[in-house]
């Protein structure tokens, strides 16, 4: 890819991040403001899936099975440390985006100038993989924190069915329904991977500069 369209694209981006951080903070302020009570959706899983529905090929033949053991879980309610974190999440994800893409614009306008091997694209190399291991470490931590501030305040209806955290064990007798929680390891291993590259880049800088000394 070209790198001025890779300029223009990556300012899009940052454009967008920072209409998206925050739009997303300015709605967060408003609810706050106005005492609007806190909107939350979370993925559940049952322990217990329901009656299987057969699938079917266009021969009659069974071929399969549907499984309704995933939900959606819809609520308001949360309290001050919820409304809180919420805050926090916004902030750290949308700063930690928001900084990844101007280093990378950095490093990609030293690309352009026909200086890769520059010493400072080292340690922006080093910023983007960190603060990508950071948000995808944050994203786990700030899963399992709204957990713990959400459940106690909230219950199913039905005697039967407990709602439990991702990590809880099961209620003998009960029902199980938990909050489902996706670990992506793709933004982890991405970052560790941008932090071994800034080490080639640091070793490539060293190397251009001995050369250049030599020289």
């Amino acid at each position: 890819m070209p790198i001025r369209l890779l300029r223009i694209l990556l300012t899009v981006a940052l454009g967008l991040a920072l209409l998206g951080t925050v739009a997303g903070l300015g709605f967060w302020l408003f609810a706050l403001a106005t005492g609007q009570p806190l909107q939350t959706t979370l993925a559940v899983v049952t322990d217990t899936p329901g009656r299987a529905l057969p699938v079917v090929d266009t021969a009659g033949r069974a071929v399969g099975s549907m499984l309704f053991d995933h939900g959606r879980l819809d609520v308001q309610a949360g309290g001050a440390g919820y409304r809180i974190l919420q805050g926090i999440d916004l902030a750290a994800s949308g700063g930690l985006t928001i900084a990844m893409l101007l280093w990378l614009r950095r490093l990609t306008l030293s690309i352009g100038a026909g200086a890769p091997f520059a010493t400072p694209n080292a340690g922006r190399l080093r910023r983007i993989g960190a603060a990508m291991v950071a948000l995808s470490l944050w994203r786990v931590a700030s899963d399992v924190l709204a957990q713990a501030l959400l459940l106690p305040r909230i219950a199913p209806d039905d005697p039967g069915i407990v709602l439990l955290s991702s990590v809880s064990a099961a209620v003998a007798g009960k029902a199980v329904v938990r909050i489902d929680v996706t670990i992506d390891p793709a933004l982890l291993l991405t970052g560790l991977g941008i932090l071994a590259l800034a080490e080639a880049f640091r070793a490539g800088a060293a190397l251009r500069e001995e050369n250049e000394g030599f020289l």
